[in-house]
């Protein structure tokens, strides 16, 4: 009896072991996509603050900062630079990136690819410069904080909020 007893544990355990093993397996085997982007604004009069948003042509109603998948050869802010260069036409020295107050967040999509997600906020220099978007783009538009977590992404909108208050205190804006 106490041999039975002792198979029937074992083979529970081995069961146990061994479908957590496939489960992790399963897991490992999710689609993963890193991302790199630009929390792009500008400032007009001084004190006011706008981001930059694009509409994906292939996703109607779907607002985000200029970004995108990094490459097998990328660092997330080099793709974050290549990015912003092929959706906006903005080069490096059109903005100041503020690499202190990056947000870095993680969510999965609909047909379960993981999404990690790297943002700085970055300051257009010269707030009349025009944007030229790429043919994945449907419109842009400049946005205050408000009508940009209206909408925004609901994915990033955490990562606006953390990266507006950083921000304003980082720029003076607010007090910190």
């Amino acid at each position: 009896m106490t041999l039975i007893v002792s198979v029937v544990l074992a083979l529970l355990a081995f069961t146990s072991v061994a479908s957590g093993s496939v489960l992790k397996n399963i897991q490992a085997k999710q689609k993963v996509e890193d991302i790199g982007g630009f929390v792009m604004f500008r400032k007009l009069d001084g004190r006011k603050l706008e981001y930059l948003l694009l509409e994906k042509k292939s996703e109607p109603g779907d607002w985000s900062p200029p970004k995108g998948h990094i490459e097998d050869t990328e660092i997330p802010v080099n793709a974050a630079y290549r990015e912003t260069r092929e959706e906006t036409g903005l080069l490096p020295q059109h903005y100041r990136p503020y690499f202190g107050l990056e947000d870095y967040f993680e969510y999965e999509t609909s047909d379960d690819v993981l999404k990690k997600v790297t943002l700085w906020p970055a300051e257009l220099l010269d707030a009349t410069r025009p944007i030229v978007i790429s043919p994945e783009s449907r419109d842009y538009k400049w946005a205050d904080t408000t009508e940009t977590l209206r909408i925004i992404k609901k994915q990033y909108k955490q990562a606006y909020v953390n990266l507006v208050a950083a921000l304003e205190c980082e720029i003076n804006l607010t007090s910190c």
